[in-house]
């Protein structure tokens, strides 16, 4: 089985275009960790304002299902308790920092918080296995980049057996460095049947939740699938 605790980074604009692969892992993981736009729909479901953000009012009871389905596995949806935020998605948007209770009408959440990336990552930390689709904010932008840095480095200094998948997410292992940091951790790019192999090699029970990750992979149409085995595997 695959080693405990189990966490899954599920990031991306709309919880529509993975609501199957959420449900799917509900079932399986310790952890699920959402970002960006599907972030922001769970922060609604939490009862927390969400100011003009992207996000998908109409699946809010899909969230809330999905967050009673972990708890009642003694799992946990982490929701964000501090966000990053801007009153433009440009380049130039200044970022202001605050409490998840405290979002405005007139803002828009780019990335989590440095409190709730600092949790994140200490969780990821711990980890025994990580699965990473998307990164949690607009790391393209500088000021909106920490949290997904922060998740990308706790990976990296972590010892879990981790897959992360998705063009996005590759760009993001590369600009923060996943790929040279740790000795005797390898960073492989490979593809689908690969990546299968390989796990089939590790454990039975990974399997059936890195085909349920490849759906989403195929149907995002991901270019590219990243395998680092952490240190000792």
């Amino acid at each position: 089985a695959p080693k405990k605790p189990l966490a899954a980074i599920v990031a991306g604009s709309k919880v529509s275009t993975k609501l199957t692969i959420l449900e799917s892992l509900a079932d399986k993981v310790d952890q699920l960790i959402v970002g960006g736009g599907i972030a922001n729909t769970f922060m609604l479901a939490a009862g927390l304002p969400i100011g003009k953000s992207l996000a998908e009012p109409d699946l809010v009871n899909e969230a809330k299902a999905v967050i009673a389905a972990m708890a009642a596995r003694g799992a946990e949806v982490p929701i964000p308790t501090d966000v990053v935020t801007a009153k433009t998605f440009a380049a130039d948007a200044v970022a202001t920092v605050k409490k998840a209770t405290e979002v405005a009408d007139d803002d828009l959440i780019l990335d989590i918080g440095p409190e709730t990336a600092a949790k994140l990552a200490a969780q990821l930390k711990a980890a025994g296995t990580i699965v990473w689709n998307g990164p949690v904010g607009v790391f393209e932008f500088d000021q909106f980049a920490g949290g997904t840095k922060a998740i990308a480095q706790a990976i990296a200094e972590s010892s879990a057996f981790s897959i992360a998948g998705g063009g996005d997410t590759v760009s993001a292992v590369h600009q923060f460095g996943i790929a040279d940091v740790g000795i005797g951790q390898k960073l492989a790019q490979d593809a689908a049947v690969g990546l299968c192999h390989a796990l089939l090699k590790t454990c039975a029970d990974a399997v059936e939740i890195v085909f349920a990750v490849f759906a989403v992979f195929l149907k995002l149409a991901a270019d590219a699938l990243v395998v680092h085995y952490g240190v000792g595997v």
